[in-house]
């Protein structure tokens, strides 16, 4: 579903461990720079997340010897069916931004695709997804997405509101958590958080900062 040049790198970086009683010095993790498409609907950028998803599912079924101890998703991922921009066939091009009046895109994916809302099963949510015209193998591969977890708000951690952008009469029409920072939860603690440019004089997004430690000890050998 791409339509410009936007593309998800991955990196197997290596890191130091110091987490009490390991006995790994250093943990590889992979971490994926992702930045999705912003000219199409909601049900492509989910579809290409799905992407990703699979990617970190074949990287889980390695070898020993080969696999990494997690995964980190940063970037952009375009999350902009809000405010005026639900209007705008270029940006939002599928029926999501009409039935998912009151909320966020943000917020539909942590709900839908995260699993913020923790009584409700992977099932349910892949066939929510289903249902709304995403294709059944990328539904399949949403599964493992409530293994990771951004510290971050979806209503209230906005990352765009540039004042160049639509402010009108008082009025901010185009915001919204564009950007996130997804760390898989049995791998990572979070221990603190903040954004930056938040006068928006760098770039026309925030910049997210998390501060994280290795939740258990990583008994691989680097």
């Amino acid at each position: 579903p791409r339509r410009g040049q936007r593309a998800t790198l991955r990196a197997t970086v290596r890191l130091p461990n110091s987490h009490p009683g390991s006995p790994a010095q250093a943990v590889e993790v992979d971490v994926y720079s992702a930045h999705l498409e912003v000219f199409c609907g909601m049900t492509s950028r989910v579809a290409q997340f799905a992407e990703i998803l699979r990617d970190i599912r074949l990287r889980r079924n390695v070898t020993s010897a080969q696999r990494s101890a997690g995964a980190v998703v940063l970037g952009d991922l375009n999350t902009m069916a809000n405010g005026i921009a639900r209007f705008s066939p270029h940006y939002c091009t599928d029926s999501m931004r009409f039935w998912t009046l009151g909320y966020s895109e943000a917020e539909i994916w942590a709900l839908y695709v995260f699993g913020s809302d923790k009584a409700q099963s992977a099932a349910a949510r892949a066939a929510y997804w289903r249902a709304s015209g995403v294709a059944q193998q990328s539904c399949e591969e949403l599964t493992i997405a409530s293994d990771f977890h951004d510290p971050f708000d979806a209503r209230t951690d906005v990352t765009l509101d540039n004042p160049a952008y639509f402010h009108r009469c008082g009025l901010h029409l185009m915001t919204g958590k564009l950007d996130w920072a997804l760390f898989e939860s049995s791998v990572f603690d979070i221990c603190a958080t903040a954004t930056h440019n938040n006068d928006y004089s760098a770039s026309d997004h925030k910049s997210l900062c998390v501060d994280v430690r290795f939740a258990t000890c990583v008994q691989r050998r680097c």
